[in-house]
């Protein structure tokens, strides 16, 4: 709970939002290393269409490992 309280606000793409006081904290804790991109993809979430991303991903003719791959460079640019 510490790491939800006291609230903090940010501007998100701006928009001022609510947010768990230690972001980083609370999303280690509910996701794990979160800043790590799945080798599988995202089987738990749908994008609201009842496929999970790796099936639309197919379906879609997309190559999670080019986007994956294109994910690093941009890692780069940015710890650059």
């Amino acid at each position: 709970m510490d790491a939800v309280l006291p609230v903090s606000v940010i501007d998100f793409e701006g928009y001022k939002l609510s947010a768990p006081h230690d972001t980083h904290e609370y999303l280690t804790e509910a996701f794990g290393d979160y800043m790590k991109f799945p080798r599988n993809g995202v089987e738990h979430h749908d994008a609201g269409i009842g496929v999970p991303l790796s099936g639309w991903a197919d379906m879609h003719g997309t190559n999670m490992d080019e986007v994956l791959d294109r994910l690093k460079d941009i890692e780069k640019f940015f710890r650059s």
